[in-house]
């Protein structure tokens, strides 16, 4: 068990702070409790549908899971999925059957938000692809609603593209996930201005920062350039209240420090 001295005392108007259970520096079940050893409030979860030792589809593991949690009292931001393809009309009855399943385990882990990701192969790039994925985002919505669940789009799109998906899917627990690094490095437009255009419809965020160039670089918080900070500084006048999931793939002593840059920022 972590000791409550151990953890953060925050304002209840500040952002809770989590990390990315994928940039913990052990990222299996087993690991959770880095989360809370290095100052976190909470850890959003991977459904880890690409790995063996911690895919949350398996009962078993699941159980695991929630157990971990339970012991240590270490909330979920938010519960990712990543490389679902849901730009494919070739398996809907799987991608179908895995939202469904994750709709059950967001529940029993108490994450408010479900991450969905659009990026490279999985991205909606062309008519039907984006037709796809629109798709069965509106399925996860209609689905959700019994469960509570908000659902956050993680995509590569730019704002008109983002403005066009929200239109699209129409549904009012459907937004998007926000990135402050990614619009820099795959969409190669300004995150601030991605930011401040969809600021209403954003769920939840993720903080992470990079250097820029041929080769980006991930970075500590504030040494890189996708202008973390300012982007602090549009959410607290947005008055954003939700979780602030750091995603840099770092060493724990950078985690550590990027924990205390962000104390300082907010």
């Amino acid at each position: 068990m972590i000791s409550e001295a151990k953890r953060p005392v925050q304002s209840a108007a500040q952002p809770k702070l989590a990390i990315c259970q994928w940039c913990l520096p052990d990222p299996e079940i087993s690991g959770l409790t880095q989360a809370l050893e290095l100052g976190f409030d909470g850890v959003q979860l991977d459904l880890g549908v690409q790995t063996t030792s911690r895919n949350l589809l398996d009962p078993a593991i699941l159980q695991t899971c929630l157990a971990t949690l339970k012991q240590n009292g270490l909330a979920v931001a938010s519960l990712g999925l990543n490389y679902l393809e849901l730009n494919r009309s070739d398996r809907e009855t799987e991608i179908c059957r895995i939202l469904d399943q994750s709709l059950e385990i967001a529940a029993k882990l108490d994450a408010g938000t479900l991450q969905l990701c659009s990026f490279w192969d999985s991205g909606m790039h062309g008519d039907q692809a984006f037709a796809n994925t629109v798709r069965h985002l509106a399925y996860i919505c209609r689905q959700a609603e019994a469960y509570g669940l908000r659902i956050g789009s993680e995509n590569d799109l730019d704002l008109a593209g983002n403005r066009k998906l929200l239109a699209a899917v129409a549904r009012d627990n459907f937004g998007i996930y926000f990135d402050t690094a990614n619009p820099w490095l795959y969409t190669h437009v300004d995150a601030l201005e991605l930011l401040k255009g969809v600021y209403p419809d954003i769920c939840q965020v993720h903080i992470k920062d990079f250097k820029l160039g041929p080769k980006p670089v991930c970075v500590p918080l504030g040494q890189g350039d996708c202008r973390a900070a300012d982007a602090l500084k549009i959410l607290q006048q947005y008055q954003y209240q939700d979780w602030l999931v750091l995603e840099n793939n770092l060493t724990a002593s950078q985690l550590s420090a990027d924990l205390s840059w962000l104390r300082l920022h907010l």
